[in-house]
């Protein structure tokens, strides 16, 4: 669910939000609309298994809107028993009383947008929100679940190996089973990206690739475990369910605004991607065909396959080999351009991103990636559409 209401836009954000509650209510009703027909297209053959409210501040938003939104998920959709349902949450929305009141959600996973643990920092990316109140959000919310994250961006301007340590400490201190750590990019319809258009702000990269390694060397030490590039977890259990959906090619449907859904059927890779700006959203809504989606070529299907593997710090040779010889061959090659010090073994022969690795992922994508002319004729890519 993305829900697009924030209280301002962040200095270094280019998601698809709104800073005015003009459009929320009539987002909300078509939210439960489009859900409706996503119930209607699929019938009673889904299973959900996760549901992940995102935005946006989905904390910002009218507690009725949460409501209307999830009566109409537990209306039209089986819910496997288990069911993963995440919150988005702002530091300085989680009081006593909006506990009280989202107590009655079936919400059991917190996600909270900390995003620096020194007050300099949080003001420097815009927050509106200090130290102490992520301290206190964190105590509030670990008395409704003991599955709460916190985001974190790093590789701020003169952050050191220091600043990641003490980040690292604090995480470990407040005992939380789950962090996910971003580097700071800049985005070229962002306040920084006018900055770094203006010489204004400059990010060093070599700098930023010495925190990525100082991070992923350490993290262990702290009781954690890279399950993902910028996900970080104490136990499996705690490693996000609707993250790795997007991760392993499974199949997600997104309603909102901006929002991206994926799935297979018979073989062929669908995608449907919804208008990001709320008012072309809500004419989309209207349309008498909304479900309209594309088809993925197989290319492009392997492409996304393979970036979810890489991502999860893994290159599965074996069940490549096992299944695809011509497949096997062409990562066979690819890997050969790259240094073997990107890579260390794993269980089983596959192999595993190494710290270097993951600093040079994109130039391992690069090589993995595939072009249709690189494809003899009649290959389909059909190994992993249950993944």
């Amino acid at each position: 669910m993305h829900l697009p209401l924030c209280r301002r836009r962040c200095p270094y954000c280019d998601f698809p939000i709104v800073v005015s509650e003009h459009y929320v209510p009539r987002v909300v009703q078509a939210i439960c609309q489009e859900l409706a027909w996503w119930h209607a297209f699929w019938g009673a053959s889904l299973t959900v298994t996760s549901v992940y409210f995102g935005g946006g501040t989905p904390s910002f938003h009218s507690v009725r809107w949460l409501d209307a939104i999830v009566n109409t998920i537990v209306k039209h959709f089986k819910l496997e028993k288990s069911c993963e349902w995440t919150i988005e949450c702002n530091p300085e929305d989680v009081s006593p009383e909006w506990l009280r009141q989202i107590r009655a959600f079936p919400f059991n996973r917190f996600s909270l947008g900390a995003q620096a643990l020194r007050d300099e920092w949080l003001r420097w990316l815009g927050r509106l929100h200090t130290v102490r109140q992520i301290y206190q959000a964190v105590d509030l919310l670990f008395t409704l679940s003991d599955n709460v994250s916190i985001d974190w961006i790093f590789g701020l301007p003169n952050q050191t190996i220091d600043d990641v340590d003490f980040h690292l400490r604090e995480i470990e201190r407040m005992q939380l089973p789950h962090f996910s750590a971003y580097l700071l990019t800049i985005e070229e319809n962002t306040v920084f990206g006018y900055w770094v258009q203006k010489g204004k702000l400059t990010i060093d990269e070599e700098r930023q690739a010495d925190l990525i390694a100082y991070l992923h060397q350490s993290v262990r030490t702290f009781g954690y475990e890279a399950y993902e590039i910028s996900n970080f977890a104490r136990a499996v259990r705690f490693r996000s369910r609707h993250n790795l959906l997007y991760w392993t090619c499974g199949n997600y449907l997104a309603v909102g605004p901006g929002a991206h859904s994926a799935w297979t059927v018979e073989g062929i890779r669908y995608r449907r991607a919804n208008p990001a700006h709320p008012y072309r959203y809500l004419q989309a809504v209207t349309n008498p065909n909304p479900l309209q989606c594309e088809p993925l070529s197989d290319t492009a299907w392997w492409n996304e396959w393979i970036l979810g593997q890489v991502r999860l710090l893994t290159i599965p040779l074996n069940r490549i080999r096992q299944q695809d010889p011509w497949l096997y061959q062409h990562v066979e090659r690819a890997l050969a351009t790259c240094p073997q010090e990107w890579f260390c073994p794993a269980i089983g022969g596959d192999l595993r991103l190494s710290v270097r690795g993951i600093l040079f992922s994109e130039s391992i994508l690069q090589a993995l990636f595939l072009l249709p002319e690189e494809t003899p004729e009649g290959w389909r890519f059909r190994l992993w559409q249950n993944a």
